[in-house]
């Protein structure tokens, strides 16, 4: 990506901050039970500062976008190299949560997070000063072994399927992750209930987004044919 498209993305953030500052005076305007009017209540009451409560919805935006997209197009993709997967879901789906958990395990949507050190301290016998930086890859700690039987493989007996950090974890914990993970269930329950998939063309590839920070499909070859086709 040339600098020039990098900073008209940039660019790009601050349209979209003045448009959730607009939803947030129609919110407070007249405060409904929802996230805006939440969000809105807690400015209003002090509880929140204005740039906390704009970047709490632009985090939810984004997990209605990016990551949502990312993990949903995962799941589609693990359906459709592993069909032992989808035929054992059967029809109550029961087993879609936790292969949705599985998924994200397997393949975060996002690659890494960084972290400053505020002092000396040490890691798994490295030495960090204070002042460095530190680049968090969830793929590595999501197929550690030491954390996970055969960590490489889809399980949907693990028990504890939400001990991955695809979300980050603690007071970092993503607060898009309820919003992702509803919609990708929504989402497989869809294709799970589709009759069949299959490459959409012969000669179509899939191909990853060259990010290192995203990782999602920039193209996957999938075709949906309804159930009772």
């Amino acid at each position: 990506m040339s600098l020039e498209r990098l900073l008209e993305l940039v660019s790009g953030v601050e349209e979209i901050e003045a448009w959730i500052a607009d939803q947030l005076a129609v919110g407070a305007s007249d405060p409904e039970d929802s996230i805006l009017g939440s969000v809105a209540r807690g400015m209003a009451d002090g509880a929140l500062a204005v740039q906390e409560g704009t970047i709490i919805l632009h985090t939810l935006l984004s997990a209605g976008g990016e990551s949502t997209r990312a993990c949903s197009a995962a799941r589609c993709g693990f359906l459709r190299s592993n069909q032992s997967c989808k035929r054992g879901f059967g029809s109550s789906r029961r087993f879609i949560p936790a292969f949705v958990e599985e998924a994200l395990r397997l393949e975060s949507p996002f690659r890494y997070l960084m972290r400053s050190v505020p002092s000396d301290t040490a890691l798994a016998g490295v030495d960090i000063p204070a002042g460095a930086t530190v680049l968090l890859f969830w793929g590595a700690a999501n197929r550690d072994a030491a954390e996970y039987d055969h960590p490489d493989d889809v399980d949907l007996d693990r028990r504890v399927l939400r001990h991955h950090v695809a979300f980050g974890r603690g007071i970092h914990h993503c607060v898009g992750a309820p919003l992702a993970r509803l919609e990708a269930n929504v989402v497989l329950r869809v294709a799970v209930g589709a009759r069949e998939q299959h490459h959409a063309r012969s000669r179509a590839v899939t191909r990853w987004v060259d990010s290192l920070l995203i990782r999602r499909y920039e193209q996957l070859p999938v075709r949906l044919f309804a159930a009772d086709r």
